[in-house]
């Protein structure tokens, strides 16, 4: 169930010795390799903004948020414990440019639009009980994205009140059919359970 795949993905979080979100991070990366057929997958993950400076910016008001990529590259010798670890020392590394136009990457990287397709995005704290649901672990919400919105499809994860974890995937109509986010997500959950499942196999 639910309360039993969230509690596993926590405890490879404390074993291993990352954050929970690392743990999804290296999900979803497998996710888009396997779809993909690549061992090498770039998304977005949101971050807030506001760890990346020496100076205390505690009382400064305002949208510090930002979209910074994440690159899961992964070799055939490596474990899921070890690939977590790596994942982990990339973000902790990364924050220090978190202040970083994402425009900017994507000029420097010299891809452009094409540097990413998704986008991840970790909530800290626990939806209220009127916005809890209590369906499916993921939910499929599919919109016709604008021209000018933000990536082909995005994952958001969310802790409910009781703990356990829910996925929403927003994605573009006009790409992706709903069999085809549902085959997604289910990919997805199989992943993180074998992750959780088998810390020490190969990815």
């Amino acid at each position: 169930g639910r309360e039993a795949l969230t509690a596993s993905l926590r405890q490879l979080a404390a074993k291993t010795g990352v954050t929970l979100n690392t743990v999804m991070e290296l999900g979803w990366g497998i996710v888009l390799q396997t779809f993909c057929r690549t061992n090498d997958a770039v998304f977005l993950r949101v971050v807030s903004g506001r760890d990346n400076s020496d100076s205390d910016n505690s009382q400064l008001v305002g949208m510090f948020i930002n979209s910074v990529p994440v690159r899961v590259h992964t070799i055939g010798t490596e474990t899921i414990a070890s690939s977590l670890q790596s994942l982990q020392e990339q973000a902790a590394q990364s924050a220090y440019y978190d202040f970083c136009p994402l425009s900017d990457i994507q000029q420097r990287t010299g891809l452009g639009t094409s540097l990413y397709q998704s986008v991840m995005a970790f909530e800290n704290y626990p939806l209220s009980e009127t916005l809890s649901t209590a369906g499916r672990q993921w939910a499929i919400k599919p919109v016709q994205i604008e021209e000018e919105a933000f990536g082909e499809l995005s994952i958001t994860i969310s802790p409910e009140t009781n703990g356990t974890l829910r996925l929403t995937f927003t994605y573009d109509t006009s790409l992706y059919g709903e069999q085809q986010m549902q085959q997604v997500a289910d990919t997805f959950e199989t992943i993180v359970r074998n992750m959780a499942a088998l810390p020490e196999g190969p990815i």
